[in-house]
């Protein structure tokens, strides 16, 4: 995931426009991960699998992914003015702090009746899904192109 956002936002060190692209790139993602939520909420519907702990689920499992990402992007940005050694130790304790949100929430979701699993799961999975697409979508257009 690192590399795709390094390489999406063709970062070169003291660049100013990152600000405004990292922004510009983490909308477009959210916008796109909202997509795919009413995709999987119509999915449900038409499945009869929707109920109030699958909303839920879904709806936490976004809120942390998106989260996720945008602190991602936030260590990715400070870490680039960084050195090389204090970059890595900054990029590891955030991502395992990102880890641990991401087990706490899975955590309390087993424990809870009121969220369901599969619907955290599919919530978790958003940003990945949209990123991927995005990507397939994005190489078959520059293909047509060339």
């Amino acid at each position: 995931m690192y590399l795709f956002i390094r390489q999406l936002l063709d970062i070169q060190k003291g660049s100013d426009e990152l600000d405004i692209k990292l922004q510009e790139e983490i909308t477009n993602i959210n916008k796109g991960v909202l997509i795919y939520d009413v995709v999987i909420f119509i999915g449900l519907l038409l499945t009869s699998t929707l109920s109030g702990s699958m909303v839920l689920g879904l709806i936490l499992g976004t809120l942390v992914a998106l989260m996720n990402l945008t602190s991602l992007a936030r260590t990715i940005e400070k870490s680039v003015d960084m050195t090389p050694s204090r970059a890595k130790i900054y990029t590891s304790s955030k991502y395992s702090l990102r880890m641990m949100i991401i087990a706490l929430v899975l955590f309390v979701t087993v424990k809870s009746s009121k969220l369901h699993l599969i619907g955290v799961f599919l919530g978790l999975i958003g940003p990945k899904i949209v990123i991927l697409t995005r990507n397939m979508l994005f190489n078959k257009i520059k293909r047509k192109e060339l």
